[in-house]
């Protein structure tokens, strides 16, 4: 059913897009007394009730074993969240206007080129963060347990990159790459810089330690913190659509232009 989709669980058993092969094997009625009562937890273990997610946890360790013991992680990764839709009722329901599905479950995913290598099921900010690390810097820890030292690239949107991110992941022996909020614990003050009066294809780097910060002008400014280039300077160039839409060369730093290919 999940390939094969339908509007209703009811037309695969009844009516002309009824398919043989399931009505043959159940009845309906049979079929939604089973799907009512399909649990893939013990019922008897105690933080069943208690645990808003308990009901899926054995499912989700037991897809995560899986996902990652049929896949061979390239280099590049990403780290994002993502949304499953869901309109009912539950204590960890989350809204997100700016989703396309608005209302529903909100999911941490490592994936790799399109595939998803780990996941998990976000169940408030209380239950992740510690004294010691943020929400964003936990959940990335814990998503990246097992890829120590092993010369990775983690690539994050602006929810998660910040300077404490970059330096918890390298102490791991992870490289990071990601767009960044200017207003991010721990980022530099740049004073007298109006980027909205530079032309596109301006940009500035900044040096703090073992990391770097891009600010490069396409319509819009975006912020590029890095520490995954052994020189962090070097640019390429990238093509853009200009007036008339005519297709014009803009210079770009290549921490840009690894965090558009590869998050």
């Amino acid at each position: 059913m999940g390939i094969d989709n339908l509007p209703e669980i009811k037309d695969y058993f009844y009516g002309l897009f009824a398919r043989k092969f399931i009505k043959d094997s159940f009845k309906y009625n049979r079929f939604s007394q089973l799907l009512a009562s399909f649990c893939v937890t013990n019922p008897d273990n105690e933080n069943t009730f208690k645990d808003p997610a308990a009901h899926c946890a054995e499912l989700i360790e037991v897809l995560n074993t899986k996902f990652q013991s049929h896949y061979n992680l390239t280099q590049h990764l990403s780290l994002d969240d993502a949304m499953a839709a869901f309109n009912g009722y539950s204590s960890i329901r989350q809204f997100i206007p700016t989703k396309p599905h608005r209302f529903g479950y909100k999911i941490w995913c490592l994936c790799c080129q399109g595939y998803l290598y780990k996941f998990e099921l976000y169940q408030g900010s209380d239950d992740e963060k510690s004294e010691d690390t943020s929400v964003t810097v936990a959940t990335a820890l814990r998503l990246t347990n097992g890829l120590e030292n092993q010369n990775y690239i983690i690539y994050t949107d602006s929810y998660f990159t910040s300077p404490n991110l970059l330096r918890a992941l390298a102490d791991r022996g992870i490289s990071s790459c990601g767009a960044v909020r200017s207003n991010r614990s721990g980022m530099p003050r740049i004073d007298g810089w109006d980027g909205d009066k530079w032309d596109r294809g301006m940009f500035r780097i900044l040096y703090q330690n073992d990391m770097a910060l891009t600010i490069w002008k396409d319509r819009k400014l975006l912020r590029v913190l890095y520490n995954h280039l052994p020189t962090p300077n070097e640019t390429t160039t990238v093509e853009r659509t200009g007036h008339g839409n005519q297709t014009i060369q803009l210079e770009c730093p290549n921490a840009v232009n690894d965090y558009f290919h590869n998050s």
